[in-house]
């Protein structure tokens, strides 16, 4: 199932989007949900990372788009974003708040159904599966575990390291290990558990993970290169 909210000051806009969708998943059969705002405030107050795709009309009285999805994101940067705009020029904008597209008003279905696939292909590939949320001190955050590049223990805290930036989550580690996708993470050392889908190197004593060197114990060593090298063998999945 994809959970899907439309955010748009317009009533007009809403409901064409919305046909959009229903024609969509009456051409390709999908459970899904809709859910409609034309208030952004509102859908912030709503808000606690439970869609898997928004769009978002740029261009709001109460808040424009990007403002919005930048609020989004410092919850959730597990959700596909698609701007909606009367401006392309805003497109550019996008990779800001890493925004999988944008569509330009008024959208036209051929277009929309076409937009619409890459977000089915997203979600297949980084669906709910593969999210995973975090209650942190500054409040609940959803992380696409793709995007976590390693989990590492400094006391008392666990800190994931993501390409968005780092994320306190006060744990253990056997903790998180319990959690997260065991084909995908694999253990370096006692301190790091690492995300096998950035790892660039390996030699006697570092693994590399996204250009930051981790050390490698001589324990671990042996079961982490047997596991990188099983993910590699599944395609790297």
């Amino acid at each position: 199932m994809i959970r899907i909210a439309i955010v748009d000051d317009r009533e007009d806009q809403c409901a064409l989007l919305k046909r959009h969708i229903e024609r969509f998943f009456t051409e390709n059969p999908e459970t899904y949900s809709i859910t409609v705002y034309q208030d952004p405030e509102m859908f912030l107050v709503d808000y606690t990372a439970q869609f898997d795709f928004i769009t978002l009309d740029i261009r709001m009285p109460q808040m424009d788009g990007m403002t919005l999805a930048k609020r989004i994101r410092a919850i959730d940067a597990a959700v596909i974003l698609v701007f909606v705009t009367d401006l392309a020029s805003w497109a550019a904008k996008g990779y800001e708040v890493e925004a999988l597209d944008f569509m330009v008003k008024p959208v036209k279905y051929y277009d929309f159904a076409l937009k619409m696939k890459r977000v089915m292909a997203r979600h297949a590939r980084d669906g709910v599966s593969d999210s995973v949320v975090l209650t942190t001190q500054s409040g609940r955050v959803k992380l696409s575990q793709r995007d976590i590049l390693y989990v590492e223990v400094m006391g008392h805290a666990v800190p994931y390291h993501t390409r968005n930036g780092d994320y306190n989550y006060y744990g253990t580690l056997k903790e998180v290990e319990g959690y997260l996708n065991p084909g995908m993470f694999a253990r370096c050392n006692s301190c790091y558990l690492v995300n096998l889908h950035h790892v660039n190197s390996v030699d006697q004593t570092t693994c590399v993970v996204d250009g930051q060197p981790l050390r490698m114990s001589q324990t671990r060593k042996k079961d982490f290169v047997e596991r990188l090298t099983a993910f590699y063998a599944s395609g790297g999945r």
